[in-house]
């Protein structure tokens, strides 16, 4: 930018008060926060929340961040943060679900996702993990339309001819397949055995694959 931060502070403050005096709903995103210094991020936070920021955003611009960073970064910004809070997790290092975990956990109220984890260079968050990890494993109540959620992802493949791969977690055509014969056996018996969300709750298949590790459990579901 060729800016020094004072004049980078300034300029935020008054495009923040230029957007809210056209009566924008303001989210105001501090680009690289997660390798920001802190100081000066509370600061440029606080400072676009006073000229009325809505809400202000945390992004880990190029996914460096750890889980751990991202809760610890979060708590250090609540206190000082009167509007909500949302993050922009990237998936450079595969972690911006864990990320974005972390940082609810710390209390963020916001979470960017996209469909099928798309986004610049490795992608962002993706909506089907962190919607069906904060229900699953939070118990978060979402208004999300959880069984659309693997024909949405269909849709999105087809339009960006961008492919899902088939261990995409989710929504991958082998996220619900099951080939070793115990694996089998346990779905068969009890599906949260080796499932930890039921298929048909995001609009999936459970599926029983035949391989060299199959077992007669599977032979006999699939001959009848």
């Amino acid at each position: 930018l060729k800016m020094t931060r004072e004049q980078v502070l300034q300029r935020a403050v008054k495009y923040v008060e230029y957007a809210k005096d056209h009566g924008v709903t303001v989210e105001f995103s501090a680009m690289d926060a997660s390798r920001t210094d802190l100081g000066y991020l509370k600061q440029i936070y606080q400072a676009t929340v006073e000229a009325g920021a809505d809400r202000i955003n945390v992004p880990d611009t190029v996914g460096v961040i750890t889980p751990r960073g991202m809760n610890y970064l979060i708590s250090q910004l609540k206190p000082v943060i009167k509007v909500p809070i949302s993050v922009h997790c990237h998936d450079d290092l595969g972690l911006a679900t864990a990320n974005s975990l972390a940082a609810v956990e710390a209390g963020a109220e916001q979470v960017q996702v996209a469909v099928n984890g798309l986004g610049e260079r490795a992608g962002n968050a993706s909506l089907e993990e962190v919607v069906m990890a904060l229900r699953a494993l939070y118990g978060a109540r979402l208004n999300i339309r959880t069984r659309l959620i693997a024909e949405t992802s269909d849709l999105v493949e087809r339009l960006t001819g961008i492919s899902v791969p088939p261990n995409k977690a989710i929504v991958g055509e082998n996220a619900f397949a099951h080939v070793s014969g115990i694996h089998a056996h346990g779905v068969l018996e009890f599906p949260a055995t080796y499932e930890p969300i039921s298929p048909e709750l995001v609009g999936h298949h459970r599926r029983l694959a035949l391989g060299k590790l199959t077992g007669r459990h599977s032979v006999e579901k699939q001959l009848r």
